[in-house]
């Protein structure tokens, strides 16, 4: 029955239309006890008011305050009453509402939806996130670690708004536009007790790891191919896996080297070398990307924002152009 009442407060023809403000100002009038009280606090005429009031026992076909005898106050009647609380939760609701409204324009909550390369969330977490978070407490997370090829997908489908990118888009290329980029070096990954130990100061070279079982990710195996055949080199490669979290656990087991992609300073577990191929063209890069013409949200524009500021990642883009283009919604 209530629903039904407040379907036909909001939609009936304009002039029969109940007005927010109404049950606002019905709540005020009951708390204040006096049309005179309310109408001070919610600054407006006397009369006013009494028509508002007027009009909403008119809609409910009700009396909703009845006037004390030889008194200014109102007794509030069973039907007020129950509209009182109705209306209470209403307003309160209109509130929140306006209030979330507000925090996800001004990116401070909602929902932060990236793609990640495979075995990429735990670094994304501790580096940037977790300080991100500090700040921003009432932003959840939506991490979908996954292969280039799905990254892809998602972003073209909507499923993420921004893709954290370890290989080079070589197709779709067109479609994304590179936000930053940080600079990667393929590396060779030893356990410090491996018998594949290199020597110290000696330079690590596909030479040399060719004659070892190494463990690689798919996306690494496609940029090695060429240069191993290049030089007329036949690796034995041990395991090709999804992600490079499976990669080392061979390492770790000592039964292979690792190849992977690494970032400068990252820290890959206790008893772990990393040695950068010096053969292989360290021109790789980290990438953030976004699908192009798609607008930034206020939620995106806020965490690139204190990416660029946590982060040694150079920017590919007018940053700042992209979230005002975002919060036009161009």
């Amino acid at each position: 029955m209530w629903q039904a009442y407040m379907r036909s407060a909001y939609f009936s023809s304009k002039e029969e239309a109940m007005e927010l403000d109404y049950y606002r100002n019905f709540i005020a009038i009951v708390e204040f006890g006096s049309l005179t009280a309310a109408a001070e606090q919610v600054h407006l005429a006397q009369p006013a008011l009494s028509k508002q009031l007027r009009t909403l026992e008119a809609h409910f076909n009700t009396k909703l305050l009845l006037t004390r005898r030889g008194s200014k106050n109102l007794v509030i009647t069973d039907a007020g009453r129950s509209l009182y609380r109705k209306a209470k939760r209403m307003c309160a609701l209109d509130d929140q509402v306006l209030e979330e409204i507000n925090d996800i324009g001004g990116g401070t909550k909602g929902e932060l939806r990236i793609s990640v390369a495979n075995s990429r969330a735990a670094l994304l977490i501790n580096s940037v996130l977790r300080k991100f978070h500090a700040l921003y407490p009432q932003i959840n997370y939506r991490l979908y670690e996954a292969a280039i090829s799905e990254q892809v997908q998602q972003l073209l489908t909507g499923v993420t708004e921004l893709g954290i990118m370890t290989l080079p888009l070589r197709r779709h290329q067109d479609n994304f536009d590179i936000l930053f980029r940080r600079a990667e070096a393929i590396s060779a990954v030893f356990h410090e007790e491996s018998p594949f130990v290199p020597e110290k100061d000696s330079e690590c070279r596909l030479d040399i790891v060719a004659q070892m079982p190494l463990t690689v990710s798919a996306g690494v195996n496609t940029i090695l191919r060429p240069y191993f055949e290049e030089k007329n080199l036949k690796p034995r490669i041990l395991c090709v896996s999804t992600n490079k979290g499976t990669a080392l656990e061979w390492v770790r087991s000592r039964h292979a080297i690792g190849i992977i992609p690494t970032e400068p300073g990252e820290y890959l577990g206790e008893g772990l070398i990393v040695r950068p191929l010096v053969d292989i063209p360290q021109d790789y890069y980290n990438t953030i990307v976004k699908l192009r013409g798609q607008p930034l949200s206020a939620l995106a524009g806020n965490f690139l924002k204190f990416y660029a500021a946590a982060c040694d990642a150079e920017p590919v883009c007018d940053l700042d152009m992209l979230i005002r283009k975002g919060a036009k919604g161009l």
